[in-house]
């Protein structure tokens, strides 16, 4: 229902949110950020963010710099370089630190979304469920933003395995984590846009497809395209142009609420944006169709870019 819609991959933010700094990374020259939230501290990679002192800790364990291992997954994260990422991580399966066992969670997602082995994906997405719980059950009492909002993402791509119901049950609960997630951190734009893509899924949802979720469910999960587009919007403003998906997303409810003009130019930002990950790929084949039906020849759009 949503796995072939919301975005997964690359480019996040994570971890609770108190103190924010940041350098420039010389790889990519975008930046960087360390936060402190409850006494230790988080990198995350590619912030949305600006301003503030830094305050930084060096998380521990068993005499292993922690910090400087999930600074290191998340650049490889950034870049895409999955299998890179679970070297990196592998060691830390048996740890109860929640910020390197929703990053192990993430990662096997990841792993999941490549594969086109059915029964591996299956336990990949399974096995990612599993670190993301144990991040849940061990985050502090301020909260762990990465565990919620991936655990969300998870839930959603495990409940399609598991067939439509189980499927619309699970998107009450990946609302609730998603929710929780902007709480902790409300300036993330991906979260936005997953949650803008959860309300969007249900404003869309066919007729006969809404009175069998009825007939099961009672009263199922129901949203309108206004909303979804409150949450594609406050996703861009956030970080224009952040994600390929984002863009498409503007573009396609847009173009339910009748405003043509406007969703093209999205489509277009959809089809030029770079091509990184497989959301990405994704994004730009269906943005193009959608200009192509519109009449716009894509070596057109490669001249004008």
């Amino acid at each position: 229902m949503f796995s072939r819609r919301f975005a997964a991959a690359g480019w996040r933010i994570f971890g609770s949110t108190v103190r924010r700094g940041f350098r420039q990374t010389a790889q990519n020259g975008k930046k960087v950020a360390y936060v402190t939230g409850g006494g230790a501290t988080t990198t995350f990679a590619l912030s949305f963010f600006g301003g503030g002192a830094s305050d930084k800790k060096d998380i521990k364990t068993g005499g292993t710099n922690i910090e400087a291992v999930i600074r290191e997954a998340d650049v490889l994260y950034n870049n895409y370089m999955i299998d890179n990422v679970w070297g990196v991580l592998r060691r830390f399966e048996r740890t109860n630190e929640p910020e390197l066992l929703w990053r192990l969670a993430r990662v096997l997602a990841e792993k999941a979304k490549l594969t086109k082995d059915k029964n591996e994906k299956k336990t990949l997405f399974l096995e990612a469920l599993e670190y993301a719980q144990k991040a849940l059950s061990n985050e502090p009492v301020s909260g762990c933003f990465g565990a919620h909002k991936w655990y969300a993402i998870i839930i959603n791509y495990v409940g399609e395995l598991e067939g439509t119901s189980a499927h619309i049950k699970r998107s009450y609960e990946m609302k609730q984590h998603l929710e929780r997630a902007l709480e902790i951190d409300p300036l993330d734009a991906t979260t936005w846009h997953i949650l803008g893509v959860w309300h969007y899924t249900f404003a869309d949802m066919p007729t006969y497809q809404r009175y069998a979720a009825k007939a099961i469910f009672g009263t199922p999960p129901s949203s309108t395209y206004e909303e979804a587009l409150r949450h594609f919007e406050r996703a861009e403003t956030l970080q224009p142009g952040f994600y390929k998906a984002n863009a498409y997303s503007l573009g396609e409810v847009l173009e339910k609420l009748g405003r043509k003009a406007e969703a093209l130019e999205f489509y277009k930002k959809a089809f030029t944006g770079p091509i990184i990950s497989v959301d990405d790929r994704e994004s730009h084949e269906k943005a193009l169709a959608k200009l192509k039906k519109s009449g716009i020849d894509e070596k057109t759009l490669i001249a004008g870019n």
